[in-house]
């Protein structure tokens, strides 16, 4: 009964459109749980290999591939809270689709009862998917034909070929920060997990200025990958054009480091954390990134962890921990270098004696105290008068809705929902110099990632007015071709087309990307 239901459930599906069905992988696999066999023992083998064969398929249909990333985080769910777990299990669930799953249940058993239902789902897997199949056969043919095509009697485009262009134009690029002047002001970099532009819409924040009180914000940024290690590695080699996922845990040259660039253009660096960094092995990776001590502040004496991680580590309030480093420093301290990460937005984070809420709320919750934290951080700095850049910069997005990955929080595949990703730019203690006329934040609407930020960085060093720095950065700053890169799975998209390659399944023509809505209700010139 229990095959019944896998074969019967996922014909439905595939009859919504909602799961490409496989017939060449479904009808054998069906001969098999299907074939009878005469020893105990045999059927026991038979279902310790055809269930996990099973999982695979119906993952694989619906567009999650099983990639090495996605199977090392299913390797560490022995990590996860219990709660936690459970939250992610029950994910999987629709709950709208409970009561279609129990009609289904009843059919069986009596549709069982009169028909040879094994025969029965055999003959359908065979017979109903295949005008389905063709059809999209024949779609897919058609906007693979028009995305191919630039124009009439063009060339054809080729997605492979674009992305190797696009990584060979990107190893030229780099901006090294020039030593031997004493920089303007400190830099704090404040490297946020789990926020995209995609996530402040579904709070219904995206038609809002939640940064109105930056000076520049990026609307196009892409983090290019959806996870945290992957991120905080691009981030610390900004200064050189984007590598390959692969490349990033190979030695990169010495112009390429950020926190050795701003070393050796004077800085004195540090590193922080809100968490305790054993995750995936987070702290370790940045260790190889710099050779400063890294700070992990997850408890000061006398106050208690803001929230328990997913994994019930502690976690520091942002405030209390960046407020700790702020006032560690002297008053006649060389310029510093802060790079500071928190986890407080991840999914799956918990404050303590708070009511259980569901993800969308909870994030929402830590969302504000997160924002409410740099506030109070940005007026801190404000009111010390310490020149001072602060850049908010998320690693990813969180994947609040479901979208194209089905399952919300989900990120095994670079969606552009993911990686794009709200930066903003704040100048602090140079408010003598600011124009008058500067009132909202300048936005660079063009497609940038993390060179674009380092070639901002630099001219900001390197200017003397950083105002007419920002007021020329929509025009000036490098522009960053969209490619997200998690190594087994990688999405372009252009103005013309939006390309998916998975390790299983190729290259795949999606659909026509949409232009991203405005942020705000004014554009600086």
């Amino acid at each position: 009964m229990i095959w019944h239901l896998y074969f019967a459930s996922k014909l439905g599906l595939a009859a919504q459109d909602l799961l490409h069905l496989q017939v060449w992988l479904n009808f054998p696999l069906a001969l098999i749980a299907y074939w009878p066999l005469p020893r105990r023992r045999w059927r026991l083998a038979r279902a310790l290999l055809a269930w996990p064969a099973a999982l695979a398929l119906v993952l694989h249909e619906a567009g999650i591939g099983l990639s090495g990333r996605l199977l090392l985080q299913l390797g560490q769910l022995s990590g996860f809270s219990s709660g936690y777990a459970l939250e992610l299990g029950l994910r999987l669930l629709d709950v709208h689709a409970l009561p279609a799953l129990v009609v289904l249940l009843l059919t069986c058993l009596w549709l069982n009862r009169w028909l040879r239902l094994d025969v029965l789902l055999c003959l359908a897997l065979l017979t109903l998917p295949l005008s389905n199949v063709l059809q999209r056969v024949v779609e897919a043919g058609a906007s693979e034909v028009e995305a191919r095509t630039a124009a009439p009697g063009g060339p054809a485009m080729d997605p492979q070929a674009k992305v190797r262009d696009f990584w060979q134009g990107e190893q030229q690029r780099s901006y090294p920060f020039a030593p031997g002047r004493q920089p303007p002001f400190d830099v704090v970099l404040l490297h946020v997990c789990s926020l995209s532009w995609d996530d402040l819409d579904a709070l219904g924040l995206g038609g809002r200025d939640v940064f109105g009180r930056f000076d520049l914000v990026f609307d196009q940024f892409n983090s290019v990958t959806s996870y945290s290690g992957p991120s905080m590695l691009r981030l610390m080699r900004a200064n050189c054009g984007q590598m390959p996922h692969d490349t990033l845990y190979k030695p990169a040259p010495d112009r390429c480091g950020l926190l050795q660039q701003l070393h050796l253009a004077g800085y004195q660096v540090q590193a922080y954390l809100n968490h305790d960094g054993q995750f995936d092995g987070f702290a370790e990776a940045l260790q190889g990134e710099t050779t400063v001590r890294i700070q992990t502040p997850v408890r000061w004496p006398g106050t208690p962890a803001a929230m328990k991680a997913f994994d019930g580590s502690p976690i520091a309030g942002d405030h209390a921990a960046l407020t700790a480093w702020r006032t560690s420093l002297s008053a006649s301290a060389p310029p510093q270098a802060l790079y500071y990460n928190t986890v407080t937005l991840h999914d799956g984070n918990r404050v303590p004696d708070a009511p259980a809420l569901d993800m969308m709320d909870s994030y929402r919750q830590r969302l504000e105290v997160l924002l409410h934290d740099i506030d109070r951080f940005i007026g801190d700095i404000e009111r010390s008068g310490r020149p001072t850049l602060v850049v908010l910069m998320p690693e990813h997005g969180a994947a609040l809705r479901k979208g194209a990955q089905h399952i919300a929080g989900l990120r095994e595949t670079p969606w552009p929902e993911i990686t794009r990703v709200p930066v903003a730019v704040k100048l602090i203690g140079l408010d003598a110099q600011r124009p008058a006329d500067l009132v909202h934040p300048i936005r660079v609407s063009g497609p940038t990632s993390y060179l674009s930020f380092a070639a901002l960085l630099t001219d900001l060093m390197a200017q003397s007015d950083p105002w007419q720095v920002l007021r020329a950065a929509p025009q000036a700053l490098p522009r960053v071709a969209f490619v997200s890169d998690n190594g087994e799975t990688l999405v372009t998209l252009d103005e013309k087309a939006m390309w998916l390659r998975t390790a299983s399944s190729g290259w795949q023509h999606l659909s026509q990307p949409e232009a991203p809505a405005p942020r705000t209700h004014r554009e600086e010139p």
